[in-house]
């Protein structure tokens, strides 16, 4: 039980230090290597919506798109996430638009990305090197008493946390 208790502590620890990164769910240690533009068709099927409704969005949620100078209209990942979320909102979890307006403007403003300076760098390495130090000393610790899911379990948090400290 104490193990247990361990291991969602690292856990937790890894995954303060991966919103400090800003590293999408699900996609730990993959970063985005260059910026890729959709143009309406593709956008919206990847949405899951028609043309339309991606215009419409636009509008009502106040989304600027890149245009050419055509005038065709380019979008960004950051407006793809931005869709997503609002068809996330107003599909599955049934917000009406004034709704989703509200939600999403909270939930962008808690995700705004902030550019780590050199000391939080510094510190998150700080914190990885800790957490580190930690799981081996509590792998010695408890090895006799931990079943092989938990010890295996701890040796992927390592490995994760190992990986991480290599991105900073």
């Amino acid at each position: 039980m104490l193990f247990n208790n361990i291991i969602y502590i690292l856990i937790y620890h890894v995954i303060k230090i991966r919103e400090k990164l800003k590293y999408k769910k699900g996609d730990i240690f993959a970063m985005r290597m260059e910026k890729r533009k959709f143009r309406i068709g593709e956008l919206a099927e990847k949405v899951g919506v028609e043309q339309f409704v991606i215009r419409f969005w636009e509008k009502e949620f106040g989304i600027k798109p890149l245009r050419s100078h055509g005038g065709q209209r380019f979008y960004e990942e950051k407006e793809f996430d931005k869709f997503q979320l609002i068809r996330n909102l107003l599909y599955k979890k049934k917000f009406t638009i004034a709704g989703a307006k509200i939600e999403l403007k909270e939930t962008l403003s808690k995700s705004k990305k902030i550019i780590p300076s050199k000391t939080t760098v510094l510190t998150l390495e700080e914190d990885v090197n800790k957490i580190l130090d930690d799981a081996k000393s509590l792998e010695q610790k408890f090895k006799p008493a931990t079943s092989k899911s938990l010890t295996k379990q701890l040796s992927q948090l390592k490995l994760q946390l190992v990986k991480l400290k290599e991105l900073l």
